[in-house]
């Protein structure tokens, strides 16, 4: 029963997670690419070039590059993995919904395996995430997650300085009358000290603000599971028995669905152990599915009856062929009668 099942809920997380993922991604590309845009064109200047033939100085640029981007993959793996953390939160809260709700023995077994599953790899997940939210638990308020989320999710995004702290408005008017052009005699005598502070203030900032880029959108992503799992919630509520099983699992379908596409989606951009955690995660995954299915088709053919115990062999009534009228005096018939002797009377 897919109809009133929120599979559908699932496919929009699943689509919603998809675009933040993306969202995210481009930006850290139109970021490096202002980055190497700044660069080139401090490269045109003289200072640079004077610079680029020291020793030492071209390897030491490099290195600086090399550990920007080291910074920036940790960063999205670690948003990668608190992103995952947060689907497997979701999944537990539905888990332990579904297992106070259903009295199908068949549909409890699977629920307590999924349930043991998806907490190992919430442990295996905690030690890529980062601090503030490996340890995050969807509540089954909705009212209550929704107000405290929004509240973190449309806070005022401050600005960021060179050095990597928030800027209040006489920090942002002091920085304007610095931007302005200066002499050319001191604009030469401060080329040197102007650009490594330029570089070194543009790789914090850059730093800062991709965290709080990834801050925003897993707090938009906490949200929306949130919210979906409030609504699953009420969907299934409002069904009992073989109704809710059958909606229950149709849910399941859908969900893992959701989360095998989410991990599809990320298996290019982490490495490492990650790597391996993630490739684990869509076995077990495709696993939750198949068994779903197969236990949703047991329902929906079995009905009321699907996970009961069998009757016991002979316990059904024996039933008996009726007899034909003449069938009961056929072995009779069949028998011999003796010959009875008719007694001779005599004639005379």
């Amino acid at each position: 029963m897919l109809r009133k099942s929120p599979a559908f809920l699932a496919i929009v997380a699943c689509g919603a997670f998809a675009v933040a993922q993306e969202t995210q991604t481009q930006q850290q590309q139109n970021q490096r690419q202002q980055t190497q845009q700044n660069q080139q064109q401090q490269e045109r200047t003289p200072a640079n070039r004077l610079d680029d033939a020291r020793p030492g100085q071209a390897q030491e640029r490099q290195q600086r590059e090399a550990g920007f981007r080291g910074t920036s993959d940790q960063q999205l793996e670690s948003l990668i993995a608190d992103c995952l953390i947060l689907g497997n939160q979701e999944e537990l809260a539905l888990l332990k919904f579904a297992q106070q709700h259903t009295q199908n023995e068949q549909v409890k077994q699977f629920v307590q395996k999924a349930i043991q599953d998806h907490e190992k790899a919430v442990a295996s997940l905690q030690k890529f995430g980062s601090r503030e939210n490996a340890n995050v638990e969807l509540r089954a308020s909705a009212d209550d997650a929704a107000t405290s989320d929004r509240a973190v999710a449309t806070r005022e995004v401050r600005r960021i300085g060179p050095d990597g702290k928030a800027l209040d408005d006489d920090d942002a008017a002091r920085d304007a009358t610095l931007d302005r052009p200066q002499a050319p005699a001191t604009a030469a005598r401060n080329a040197d000290a102007a650009r490594q502070a330029q570089i070194a203030a543009a790789d914090r900032t850059q730093t800062g603000a991709e965290g709080d880029i990834g801050r925003q959108m897993y707090q938009i992503q906490r949200e929306a599971a949130q919210h979906c799992l409030a609504m699953i919630q009420k969907e299934l509520g409002e069904e009992q028995g073989e109704k809710f099983d059958k909606a229950f699992l149709g849910q399941q379908v859908g969900m893992h669905i959701g989360m095998l596409a989410k991990l599809k989606a990320v298996e290019g951009h982490v490495s490492g152990e990650l790597a391996q955690v993630v490739q684990q995660a869509q076995q077990t995954t495709k696993q939750h599915k198949e068994q779903a299915k197969q236990l949703m088709e047991q329902v929906a053919h079995g009905g009321d009856d699907a996970g009961r115990q069998p009757a016991r062999p002979g316990a059904a009534r024996e039933t008996r062929t009726p007899v034909q009228p003449g069938e009961s005096n056929r072995a009779d018939s069949n028998r011999e009668t003796p010959n009875r002797e008719t007694p001779n009377r005599d004639a005379n």
